[in-house]
């Protein structure tokens, strides 16, 4: 095992010298049309124990590049057909199983979508706090599917060329991996 107090000599000065880092307050994306790719879609259960599905969705453009938007809608019976709809819109068949439906949710990370976000004018959350909605409008592209290749097919040689031998084909790239979302931007590898 390290012994770790070895080091400790080296940046103490600095330690004792640096100040804390300003607080920053979160905040979120401006109303307006925005284009991101879908970094994180699950379900989870709020501490009332109603289920609720979760995206993380990330500009991918404009003044407001790598911020995040959050959308969070419950299982509620009046909320069920707006979920469907938000399936359907990111190509996800609301049509079967709720179980099976879930269980495409990994298929679309890194589905790029147009997306809006609308302040609600008159809702608020339990803190008193503006509800900022977030509304999928349209798929721009697909995430690749499981096993599909995502890279373009080499172009043939000529016969003529050096060796005769055909160019080795690429194995597919893997479909982007599956991260839980973040609860807020806290958790974000960089700041905003």
């Amino acid at each position: 095992m390290s012994n770790f107090s070895d080091g400790f000599d080296e940046i103490d000065s600095s330690w004792q010298n640096a100040q804390p880092a300003e607080k920053k307050d979160f905040e979120n994306l401006p109303d307006g049309k925005y284009q991101g790719a879908i970094e994180g879609a699950a379900m989870d259960k709020w501490d009332d124990g109603t289920l609720y599905i979760k995206y993380t969705v990330r500009v991918v453009g404009g003044t407001h590049a790598n911020r995040c938007a959050f959308k969070r809608s419950s299982f509620t019976n009046d909320a069920m057909p707006y979920i469907k709809r938000d399936f359907e819109t990111i190509g996800i068949d609301p049509n079967r199983p709720l179980k099976l439906v879930i269980e495409d949710l990994p298929r679309i990370i890194g589905t790029i979508i147009d997306f809006t976000v609308k302040t609600s004018k008159d809702k608020t959350d339990k803190n008193g706090i503006p509800v900022i909605n977030t509304f999928f409008d349209r798929i721009v592209s697909a995430a690749a599917p499981a096993g599909a290749r995502t890279t373009p097919k080499p172009a043939a040689r000529p016969a003529s060329s050096f060796n005769q031998q055909p160019l080795p084909v690429p194995p597919p790239i893997k479909p982007q991996a599956f991260y839980p979302i973040p609860d807020d931007d806290t958790a974000l590898p960089f700041d905003l």
